[in-house]
């Protein structure tokens, strides 16, 4: 996920109708931060925040039960941990 929560809904409505296997959502493994102005690292921040452990249960608890959804390690292990 390159955003946070609205991103990841936005994206879920948009393709949904048109996917007809499962749709991942995962957070970032390895945000580059070598060579990069300051407004990407800025970008970089954001995301990281977006992905925080509340609000990746926020968004695993507003996604959880539909049935094409699946999550990446990386979500998995925040789920675990609450």
């Amino acid at each position: 996920m390159l955003g946070g929560i609205q991103t990841a809904l936005s994206i879920y409505t948009a393709v949904e109708p048109y996917v007809t296997g499962d749709i991942w959502f995962g957070k970032v493994n390895r945000s580059p931060v070598k060579d990069r102005t300051t407004a990407e690292l800025e970008v970089l921040a954001w995301i990281k925040q977006e992905h925080s452990d509340e609000k990746i249960r926020v968004l695993h608890g507003m996604l959880k039960d539909l049935g094409k959804v699946q999550w990446k390690n990386s979500i998995q292990e925040v789920i675990a941990k609450s």
